[in-house]
């Protein structure tokens, strides 16, 4: 695995999805198959698997490709419109984006609308992964990062559904069926959400969601 990924590093552009003793290197590496599901072995798996991959100098790569990596998961009759819009959301904010399954071809317009939705709120902060990707380079700080990471001795070790991009953004993406509201737990300073509203940290918020919703929090001071 190690000789087959410094033959990967030969390459501009490469992609892998298992390796050993490869962190610090120049490659991506995609998480292992998750499936078309909402527990720990599909969208759950995501953001924790995602952060240990950074934690060990793989910084670069996707949380696996949008829906699932389980293509057998794709049969007609067991799709789940609103898994494949949620997934796309967590990746929305992670290094990479990839599908392997078309929205358009498989969900309808409300669902694949949402997806572009995501698509739309990466654009807004492509550069901003790009500049993290260069300072990982520069200091090794992983691209998305535990709240702990940036923010230690405040209790936030065991906080594995949201993550920091950087050290001023935190991302808190919808992980569960048909939900409205989602808690957020925020470290101490002042944050302001997508939408404008200043919160106090050191707390837990709940915000408001909605299928295209991909909470996030600017720490402003």
């Amino acid at each position: 695995m190690r000789a087959y990924g410094e033959f990967a590093e030969r390459f501009g552009f490469n992609e892998l999805r298992a390796g050993w003793d490869l962190g610090g290197r120049g490659l991506a590496m995609r998480l292992c198959d998750a499936n078309h599901s909402w527990d720990h072995k599909g969208i759950g798996k995501l953001i924790p698997d995602h952060l240990a991959q950074g934690l060990l100098g793989m910084p670069c790569g996707a949380p696996d490709m949008i829906g699932g990596g389980q293509y057998l998961d794709f049969d007609e009759d067991r799709i789940d419109p609103e898994v494949f819009v949620r997934h796309a959301q967590v990746a929305a904010l992670c290094p990479m984006m990839q599908f392997s399954a078309a929205p358009w071809r498989l969900l309808d317009d409300e669902h694949a609308e949402a997806v572009l939705a995501a698509t739309n709120v990466r654009a807004e902060y492509q550069q901003h992964i790009v500049e993290l990707a260069q300072q990982w380079l520069e200091t090794g700080d992983p691209i998305m990062r535990p709240l702990a990471y940036e923010f230690p001795d405040q209790g936030l070790e065991g906080v594995t559904d949201s993550f920091m991009l950087g050290d001023q953004l935190l991302v808190a993406p919808v992980l569960e069926r048909g939900a409205t509201q989602r808690s957020v737990r925020l470290p101490a300073g002042t944050w302001v959400d997508e939408h404008g509203i200043e919160h106090v940290g050191g707390t837990t918020v709940i915000v408001d969601v909605n299928l295209r919703s991909i909470p996030r929090f600017e720490r402003t001071a």
